[in-house]
C-alpha cells in the first residue's frame, strides 16, 4: 500500500513544523526507540494507524511487514475498485514476509466478479497461517436479511481446497481459530475439513451460503468449537458434531435434524426459523436435550402456526429473548418454556405485527394454573401497538410475575429500518396511545413502567 498516500493528510500539521526550522522531530524521537521495541508497538496499531505512521517516519517503513492484523474496513474506501486496490497495495507491501498475522478481514460489498482478487487475498492470509479469517462480502444494511438470490456471490475456490488438503496447506491452516463467511458460498465438505483439520478452531461462523446442505464430523478426538453459527443457507438440512466444549449455538433457517452431542457449557442458544411450517422443530431438538445449563435463549419465530413444548426444563435460564412475526395466535405458549426457568430474570419481547390487529385486549386464559415465575423482575416489550396478541401476554405476565419491578414499552421494533416518528405513529395503530394508557392502569402496584417515547422527527 502507497502508506504516504493513505496518511497524507494526518501528517499536514508535521510538514509546517520542518518547514520552520528544517528538522523532522517525529523521526528524531522514533530513532531513540529500541529496534526491539518497534515490533511491539507497532503490534497494537491498526492497519490505518500503522500506515500513518510508516508515512511520517522511513525507519518505521520496515516495519511494516510486522502488522499482525489486517482489518480492510469499508468505511475507508466509497467503490469496489478503490477498496481492491488498496488491499492489493498492502499485501504487495508484505511480500517477502512469513510471519504469523492474527486477523485477516475483508469487509466490504463483493461479488463473483471479484473472485481472482479475493482468491489471491485467501491464498495471502493462509500462507501467512492466519489465526481469524472474516469475509464479510455485503452492505452492513444487509446483515440479517435472508437474500434469494445466490448466484452472484463469490464461492470459496476448489482449487485453494484441494491445496488445504496437502501437508503444506494443512499446515497453513493448523494455527487456524476463527472463520467467519458471510455471503460466501462454500460446501459442507470445506466447512468439514476445516472442522477436522484445524487443531485451535473455536469459532464458524456461516452466512448466506446457498452451498451448504449439512455438516458432519464423525472422529475419535472431540472438536474444540466453542462458538458455531449457520444463517441464512436455504438449502442447509443438518448437522451432526461431537462438540462438548460448545458455548454458543446460532441457527436461521428452515427445518433441519441436529446432532451435537453433550453441551455442558452451551449457555447462549439463537434460533429463528424462518419458514411458516416450521412449527419449532428445531427448538423441539434443543429442548429434548435437556440444555439445563443455557442462560440465555432467543428465538424469532412465525407465531401462527407454531407449537411450543409441553416441558422444558431450563433451570438456569435467567434471559428470554423472542421475536415474533404474527397476524393472530397466542403468546402464551411461552409459558411452557418459561415455567420450567426457576431463575429467569428477564424477558424481551419484539412484536412484528404482520397485519394491523385493531381488537384492544384480550383477557388472559390460564387454564387455573397457580405456578409462577419466582425470579422474573423486568419485562421489555418492543413494537407494542396494543394488539390483542400484546395485551393479552403483558396481562399474564402481570398475574404470574410476582416479583417484577420494570416494564418498559416501547412502540419501536428493532427489525424496522428505522425508528418510527410521532408523525408516523398513527400508520402503526391509530389507537395506539390510548392502548399504552389502558396498559398503564393495568400495571401492579409496585411495578415501574417505562414508556419510551418517540422522536418527533
Amino acid at each position: 500500500m502507497s502508506s504516504s498516500e493513505f496518511g497524507k493528510r494526518e501528517v499536514d500539521y508535521d510538514k509546517n513544523i520542518r518547514e520552520k526550522d528544517g528538522v523532522n522531530h517525529s523521526e528524531d524521537l522514533f530513532r531513540q526507540l529500541p529496534d526491539h521495541i518497534l515490533p511491539l508497538i507497532i503490534s497494537f496499531l491498526t492497519l490505518k494507524e500503522a500506515a500513518i505512521t510508516c508515512a511520517i517516519s522511513k525507519r518505521w517503513w520496515s516495519m511494516w511487514p510486522h502488522i499482525p492484523s489486517m482489518n480492510f474496513e469499508r468505511s475507508l474506501h466509497g467503490d469496489g475498485s478503490g477498496y481492491k486496490k488498496w488491499v492489493n497495495q498492502v499485501l504487495n507491501s508484505q511480500r517477502g514476509s512469513t510471519s504469523n498475522i492474527d486477523q485477516f478481514s475483508i469487509d466490504f460489498k463483493l461479488d463473483s466478479s471479484s473472485a481472482d482478487d479475493i482468491d489471491r487475498w485467501l491464498g495471502f492470509a493462509f500462507a501467512r497461517r492466519v489465526r481469524k479469517l472474516e469475509l464479510f462480502l455485503n452492505e452492513n444494511e444487509q446483515a440479517g436479511i435472508w437474500i434469494d438470490d445466490h448466484s452472484e456471490f463469490y464461492t470459496f475456490p476448489k482449487d485453494l481446497y484441494q491445496h488445504l488438503k496437502t501437508p503444506a496447506g494443512l499446515l497453513s491452516i493448523k494455527c487456524l481459530s476463527s472463520l467467519s463467511l458471510r455471503w460466501v458460498n462454500v460446501t459442507g465438505g470445506i466447512l468439514c475439513h476445516f472442522l477436522s483439520c484445524c487443531p485451535s478452531l473455536e469459532q464458524l461462523v456461516v452466512d448466506s451460503s446457498n452451498l451448504l446442505v449439512s455438516i458432519k464430523v464423525v472422529r475419535p478426538s472431540p472438536l474444540r468449537l466453542k462458538h458455531l453459527d449457520i444463517l441464512r443457507c436455504p438449502n442447509f438440512v443438518s448437522v451432526e458434531l461431537c462438540v462438548p466444549n460448545l458455548v454458543h449455538f446460532g441457527y436461521d433457517g428452515g427445518e433441519m435434524k441436529m446432532r451435537i452431542g453433550n453441551t455442558p457449557f452451551l449457555s447462549h442458544v439463537f434460533i429463528s426459523e424462518w419458514t411458516r411450517q416450521s412449527h419449532g422443530s428445531v427448538l423441539f431438538q434443543l429442548i429434548s436435550g435437556c440444555f439445563s445449563h443455557l442462560e440465555t435463549l432467543e428465538l424469532h419465530f412465525f407465531l401462527t402456526n407454531m407449537v411450543f413444548p409441553r416441558k422444558a426444563e431450563l433451570t438456569n435460564l435467567k434471559q428470554l429473548k423472542v421475536r415474533s412475526f404474527h397476524t393472530n395466535g397466542s403468546l402464551l405458549g411461552l409459558d411452557s418454556l418459561m415455567k420450567g426457568a426457576p431463575l429467569l430474570e428477564k424477558l424481551t419481547v419484539e412484536f412484528v405485527t404482520l397485519a394491523r390487529d385493531p381488537r384492544q385486549k384480550r383477557k388472559p386464559d390460564t387454564g387455573g394454573a397457580t405456578h409462577h415465575y419466582p425470579s422474573l423482575k423486568m419485562v421489555e416489550m418492543y413494537g407494542f401497538t396494543g394488539g390483542e396478541i400484546e395485551f393479552e401476554l403483558a396481562l399474564f405476565l402481570f398475574e404470574k410475575a410476582i416479583k417484577l419491578e420494570k416494564i418498559v414499552v416501547d412502540l419501536y421494533s428493532p427489525s424496522l429500518t428505522r425508528r418510527p416518528t410521532r408523525s408516523t405513529e398513527q400508520s402503526l395503530n391509530p389507537n395506539t396511545r390510548e392502548h399504552i394508557s389502558e396498559l398503564r392502569e393495568e400495571v401492579p402496584p409496585g411495578v415501574e413502567f417505562i414508556e419510551i417515547m418517540l422522536p418527533d422527527e
